[in-house]
């Protein structure tokens, strides 16, 4: 069998179009909102992380620990209001009684940690997220693990913004 180009040319198209498809589909999405009850429901509960994120009030009750710190409200951090806090933590690093400070004059760091918050915004309705790495104010105190769950307080400020939350939270420790 002869190809020729106007048989090569729309295979390939096919397989280009083939292989993008299953390489996009293997993207990782936002953490779905999981079903309640479900294992991968973090409602812990215990904690009582407060303020304000972008001028919106945020009650965040429910926490998660899994090398990084998810503070947040309802089932899941993906779409709810949240604080996501990548703290860059080598593989036998443990952060039990640690405290992380950050402030807002110490600049662009390779060493701290980025926060990403997300609020409801109250015109639209929708979730809307913010990341910061640098010009933030950040205390974050750990306690000791016990029976699967990290306790520790927060507090986070974004200043020249009415982003400010603090307080306790009792994070689900999941590996």
């Amino acid at each position: 069998m002869k190809l020729t180009v106007r048989v090569v040319i729309p295979l390939l198209m096919t397989t280009v179009a083939i292989t993008a498809a299953i390489s996009c589909s293997r993207q990782p999405a936002l953490e779905p909102e999981p079903a309640v009850g479900s294992k991968a429901a973090v409602t812990t509960g215990e904690g009582s992380v407060s303020g304000e994120i972008r001028d919106t009030t945020v009650a965040l009750g429910n926490a998660k620990f899994d090398g990084d710190l998810a503070i947040f409200s309802g089932e899941g951090w993906g779409f709810s209001p949240s604080l996501l806090v990548f703290l860059f933590l080598d593989d036998d690093e443990s952060v039990e009684g640690r405290r992380i400070q950050v402030d807002p004059s110490d600049g662009l760091s390779a060493g701290n940690p980025h926060v990403h918050y997300r609020w409801r915004n109250p015109d639209s309705g929708d979730i809307d997220v913010e990341s910061v790495m640098e010009g933030y104010r950040l205390r974050l105190d750990f306690g000791t693990a016990s029976g699967g769950v990290l306790p520790g307080t927060i507090e986070f400020e974004v200043p020249g913004e009415a982003t400010s939350v603090s307080g306790t939270f009792r994070a689900q420790i999941i590996y």
